[in-house]
C-alpha cells in the first residue's frame, strides 16, 4: 500500500512538472501595436462573440451588443425581451390562475384547445424571445467585425491575429 501511495505521489510530481514547463516554454509572441492606438481600439480588436456570449444573452437580454458597444440598441433589444417575456407570463397566468387550472399539468395542447388566445400570447412571446436572442447575437458579430475592419485598415501595420 505504501508502495503504490509512493508511485502515485511521485508521478503526480511529475505530472504537474511538466505541466509547468510546458506553461513556460508556451510564451505568447505579442504583436508591436501602433503608438497611437487608444485603449479602446485595441479592447475592440480583442473582442471575440462566442458561443459563451450566445448562452448569456439568452438570460441577460441584449448582452452582444453591449459586448460590442452598442447600448442603444442594447436597450431596444432588454425592452423588447421584456415585454415578450410578460407576454409569456401573462399568458400562463390567464391560463392557469384565471382559466382554474393546476399549475403542475398544464399543456401547450391544452392551452391551445381550450384557449387559443392565450396559447397565441404565449407561442408570440416565445418566438419573439428566441428571434430577438439570435438577432442579437448575429448582429453584434457583424458590428463588432465592422468596427474590428475599420481598425484594421486605420493601422494597416497592424497585423492580424
Amino acid at each position: 500500500m505504501k508502495k503504490i501511495i509512493l508511485i502515485l505521489s511521485l508521478l503526480s510530481t511529475i505530472s504537474v512538472g511538466q505541466d509547468f514547463q510546458l506553461e513556460v516554454s508556451n510564451s505568447r509572441k505579442f504583436p508591436s501595436l501602433p503608438d497611437s492606438m487608444t485603449l479602446e481600439e485595441f479592447q475592440i480588436i480583442d473582442r471575440h462573440l462566442g458561443w459563451k456570449e450566445l448562452f448569456t444573452s439568452v438570460i441577460y437580454p441584449g448582452y452582444n451588443h453591449e459586448y460590442a458597444l452598442e447600448d442603444s440598441t442594447a436597450d431596444k433589444i432588454k425592452t423588447i425581451r421584456f415585454i415578450a417575456s410578460g407576454l409569456v407570463i401573462a399568458a400562463w397566468a390567464d391560463f392557469t390562475f384565471f382559466g382554474k387550472h393546476e399549475i403542475a399539468s398544464v399543456s401547450f395542447q391544452e392551452m391551445v384547445q381550450e384557449s387559443p388566445r392565450d396559447a397565441t400570447a404565449f407561442s408570440l412571446g416565445v418566438a419573439v424571445n428566441i428571434f430577438f436572442t439570435i438577432y442579437d447575437w448575429g448582429k453584434a458579430q457583424l458590428l463588432l467585425k465592422e468596427k474590428q475592419s475599420q481598425i484594421y485598415y486605420k493601422y494597416k501595420t497592424f497585423i492580424r491575429k
